[in-house]
């Protein structure tokens, strides 16, 4: 049986590998793991928005302060509201 650590470890392996870190985001969403919206909402983020930033995401970014404890704010920009850069 998989186990998050073989994910953690398949995504360290292979960190741009967009479609293992989704196929992760199910596995955490089938157990009721909320990290799992956070990663898709991440990837819209990432995968939509840097590719074209004329999109309004004030949408998902209310959510993605929800899910990192954050107040919402439309001021945040994402990757400084994470603490991350990918």
């Amino acid at each position: 049986m998989i186990t998050e650590s073989d994910f953690v470890e398949a995504i360290q392996k292979e960190p741009n590998n967009s479609k293992l870190r989704l196929v992760f985001a199910d596995w955490l969403e089938d157990r009721g793991d909320q990290r799992g919206e956070f990663i898709r909402c991440w990837h819209v983020w990432r995968d939509e928005y840097l590719c074209n930033p004329d999109l309004n995401y004030s949408e998902i970014l209310p959510r993605i302060c929800e899910l990192v404890g954050r107040p919402v704010s439309t001021n945040y920009e994402i990757p400084h509201l994470l603490g991350v850069y990918d």
